[in-house]
């Protein structure tokens, strides 16, 4: 019925004429009468007697057409689940018990720079540098004794930036419960702590405003109100040394008359002109910029003068402004011995700290002056003969001094 009639098979027989002994093998896919589509293995192979050629053939065909189905399924099943394990941003890979890689997907080449083909067949050890080793090291020696682990580990992707990888391995045993390798799957976690970070912090932060709003409330003069304030600022901020300084009228100097610093640096108590620390510095803070330099020989505001900046041992520094009446008339200032990257809710914290901090000294100040003012009319009342008398609003006597007393003979 011509079925056969297939240029695979014609070739399959063609080649007998040549050879002999040879078992020729054809792959032949096509409609079978009765059957259909049929994937078939023709293996043939002539026969021959003494030398002579029989006019036989010994074919033997095998049918395959369920297991190439199977293969094609298998096939297919694993590209999609080569896509899948490509577009996740997880890295997943296999290691074998000798610590060769088997199988990794395109995560690698996002986080380490290493194309997964590249990895085939690559020791683990040889992958990365020691450091990195070494922090995997123990849960590798863990996992090969059949025990699921999980870790965290910090890394530096291709452009060095430093990630932080949520890892598990997990074993694949034998029947006979032997380790044959491991199942490697690590998430990026960065964002996720950087978030609960910054949550933290700001709690923390909050907390250190609410400390303290209570401690300046039973405060009454300037010194101790911002002597607090800083001690509390220096705690929190983990920082070097922090202060408060008042700034003359001309807006070229400012005081420092007390500030908190650590063991590794000395007070900065003293007069300093704004200049002398980059040119343009007194005049950004005048018009209320906060000045925010995480390493002082790298700023364009203070690279200039950055000698004088760290012969004081500072090498970053926030200073806050405070504005009043049309000028400046106070600066907040924390500072570091090291370069420091400062964050938003450190920078916000500061500007809260700087307005309570100046409102409550603001407030001591006119309760001491009104203290003085009191203290001075007493004085006066109490050195004059002239008698001087306070009367209500209905002539009633409130108060009188002691020469008014000694005027009228009474006590």
């Amino acid at each position: 019925d011509g079925c056969w009639d297939e240029p695979q098979v014609r070739l399959l027989f063609e080649r007998l004429e040549t050879d002999s002994s040879a078992i020729e093998i054809a792959d032949f896919e096509g409609d079978i009468p009765r059957l259909g589509r049929r994937s078939m293995v023709i293996k043939a192979r002539r026969l021959w007697r003494d030398g002579k050629h029989t006019e036989l053939t010994l074919l033997a065909i095998d049918d395959v057409t369920e297991r190439r189905a199977a293969e094609r399924a298998v096939a297919e099943s694993q590209k999609q689940l080569r896509v899948l394990m490509d577009a996740t941003p997880a890295i997943i890979s296999y290691i074998d018990k000798n610590l060769r890689y088997r199988m990794a997907n395109a995560a690698y080449q996002r986080w380490f720079g290493i194309a997964p083909g590249d990895l085939l067949g690559r020791s683990a050890f040889n992958t990365f540098d020691s450091p990195g080793i070494s922090t995997v090291q123990p849960y590798i020696e863990r996992v090969l004794q059949g025990e699921v682990v999980s870790f965290q580990a910090e890394y530096s992707n291709p452009e060095g930036r430093k990630r932080i990888l949520d890892v598990t391995y997990t074993p694949e045993l034998d029947p006979a419960g032997d380790v044959q390798g491991f199942m490697v799957l690590g998430h990026d976690i960065t964002e996720r702590q950087e978030a609960e970070s910054r949550l933290l912090r700001d709690v923390v932060l909050q907390s250190a405003l609410v400390a303290l709003g209570d401690r300046l409330r039973d405060l009454t003069d300037v010194e101790s109100l911002t002597s607090t304030a800083m001690k509390i600022v220096a705690d929190v901020l983990d920082i070097d040394r922090a202060g408060y300084g008042e700034v003359d009228h001309s807006q070229q100097y400012v005081t420092i008359r007390k500030d908190w610093h650590s063991d590794r640096v000395g007070s900065l108590a003293g007069t300093y002109r704004f200049s002398d620390f980059g040119k343009d510095l007194g005049h950004r803070l005048s018009g209320g910029e906060t000045i925010v330099v995480s390493d002082v020989t790298s700023d364009p505001l203070t690279a200039d003068e950055s000698s004088r900046w760290m012969n004081l041992d500072i090498r970053a520094l926030i200073n806050v402004p405070l504005l009043g009446k049309g000028r400046m008339i106070a600066v907040l200032f924390v500072q570091s011995s090291t370069p420091r990257h400062w964050t938003d809710i450190e920078l916000n914290f500061l500007r809260k700290v700087a307005d309570r901090t100046w409102v409550a000294a603001d407030r001591a100040r006119a309760l001491q002056e009104l203290r003085e003012s009191e203290e001075f009319n007493r004085s006066v009342l109490a050195s004059t003969p002239d008698c001087v008398k306070v009367l209500d609003l209905e002539g009633r006597l409130l108060t009188m001094n002691q020469g008014g007393c000694n005027q009228m003979e009474i006590d």
